[in-house]
């Protein structure tokens, strides 16, 4: 018979929830950062990790910091080929996928309101997205980066995760890409990108 070997990546926090934000905009709809009683709408690594060492032994289960600058040309696939045991080739590389511009975010946010408010099943509007998401992904535009006080709710369920990811796995995955920070806090607070992240998630 076969042994079943299982890798998975974990992105740094913040980039982590960009990316899910983002990857739920372009399909079920929006994914909120904090849930009704006003707490952060955590991520966890552990009870994923936990139910594939139940369903596979935890010796057979590796988990790898997403990091792309640690891996054969920048590539997490040539990084899993290379963990796998299998030769590279030039012809392994991987689709990126890019964060949103803002541009985008607000298209797609309206797209999944007005869908919301012809009551169109929930499960129809990934079809629906289908036709708009290539023309979304070429709105040019500034990335959308969430600003950290819109991260803040979430720090203290990460420095948890981190503290089970270090004991358990022997890494942390940290904050990772962080909004710029400067004296000109009070500008930045209102700028046009951030005040537009503030609204779509009100």
């Amino acid at each position: 018979g076969y042994e079943v070997e299982v890798h998975g990546y974990a992105r740094p926090w913040r980039d982590w929830t960009n990316s899910l934000w983002g990857q739920r905009l372009m399909g079920y709809g929006e994914f909120p950062l904090q849930r009704k009683d006003g707490k952060g709408q955590a991520l966890s690594v552990k009870q994923p990790v936990e139910r594939l060492w139940r369903q596979f032994g935890r010796r057979q289960v590796h988990i790898h910091r997403f990091d792309p600058a640690a891996f054969p040309h920048e590539c997490v696939v040539r990084h899993f080929a290379q963990e796998i045991g299998m030769a590279d080739s030039p012809g392994l590389s991987l689709q990126v996928n890019e964060r949103l511009t803002l541009p985008a975010a607000q298209l797609a946010t309206c797209f999944h309101r007005w869908v919301a408010g012809k009551e169109a099943p929930i499960e129809e509007r990934p079809a629906q997205m289908h036709e708009l998401r290539k023309h979304l992904a070429e709105l040019p535009g500034p990335k959308l980066l969430f600003h950290d006080d819109l991260m803040a709710p979430l720090v203290e369920s990460w420095a948890r995760e981190d503290d089970w990811l270090e004991q358990e796995l022997g890494f942390r995955l940290g904050g990772g890409h962080r909004s710029a920070r400067s004296e000109e806090h009070t500008s930045e607070l209102q700028s046009r990108q951030y005040l537009v992240c503030r609204l779509l998630l009100e």
